[in-house]
């Protein structure tokens, strides 16, 4: 099997140690503002204290709602990519603009395909970094270009 990346390489090391960096920076904010896996377990332990037990309902939803949050979040990259078609409709795919409708701070928001699809890799970031996954999403990565290299010409009938 021909490998595009060596695994053990050096840019396979960068590839995981910014992946790493990025998720880490995404899981700090979300649980700055009170979101992530550290505010779950907080809303859950607050639930724990006003009586709730581990074998209460409740209890048990409230842990188990941390799958349906992960679910939530992986929702949340498929709108960025229906966002990034919407602009690639009325765009060329490397226009960036900035939008000016909303003057909230002296920073303007950047708009076109190449934002949307930044907003696609920060929600995996900050998926994946809230689950402590940010090295191993590198590694999925990195196995699946290999594998990929590896794939018949037009794989499935697929014509795009």
């Amino acid at each position: 099997m021909e490998q595009q990346i060596n695994p053990e390489s050096e840019i396979a090391h960068q590839m995981r140690q910014l992946f790493a960096d990025m998720a880490d920076s995404q899981k700090e904010w979300q649980d700055k503002i009170g979101f992530g896996e550290e505010g779950h377990a907080l809303r859950s332990e607050v639930a724990r204290r006003r009586g709730l037990g581990l074998d209460d309902p409740s209890y048990q939803s409230a842990v188990s709602n941390l799958r349906n949050y992960y679910m939530a979040k992986m929702a949340l990259v498929m709108t960025e990519v229906a966002e990034a078609t919407d602009e690639f409709r009325k765009h060329d795919i490397g226009e960036r603009y900035y939008s000016t409708d909303l003057v909230e701070s002296e920073l303007q928001k950047p708009e076109g395909v190449l934002s949307e699809a930044a907003d696609v890799l920060i929600r995996f970031w900050s998926l994946f970094g809230e689950a402590g996954l940010g090295a191993e999403f590198a590694d999925a990565i990195i196995e699946k270009l290999n594998y990929n290299a590896n794939r018949a010409h037009k794989h499935g009938g697929k014509s795009i």
